[in-house]
């Protein structure tokens, strides 16, 4: 009895194991594909084995807004509304943010 316990329980934890690096590989893909502003390359300085570059960004608009909720998950819900609203046209001069076009 107590081996089929162990085998039930190491069953769930590979489970949740596998839903976890799932989740995981899901969000990181997604964060990937965000649209992110141009920029251009001005210079590359070494960093040990890596390198940092200095970047001039092209003009961009942002949406942001500020919220008090003590959970993140709360927050983020309740700032992505905020923002979404704004950029979709519920602003005090009911004005949509367009989609720039990138180069």
């Amino acid at each position: 009895q107590l081996h089929s316990v162990l085998q039930i329980f190491l069953g769930l934890a590979v489970s949740l194991f596998t839903l976890r690096l799932g989740a995981g590989l899901f969000a990181f893909r997604a964060a990937n594909k965000l649209e992110r502003p141009s920029y251009q390359v001005i210079k590359r300085l070494p960093a040990g084995k890596q390198f940092v570059e200095i970047r001039k960004y092209n003009p961009y608009l942002i949406a942001e807004t500020i919220v008090d909720e003590s959970s993140m998950r709360k927050a983020g819900g309740k700032g992505f509304g905020k923002c979404a609203s704004y950029i979709f046209g519920q602003n005090i001069s009911n004005n949509k943010m367009e989609k720039e076009d990138s180069e």
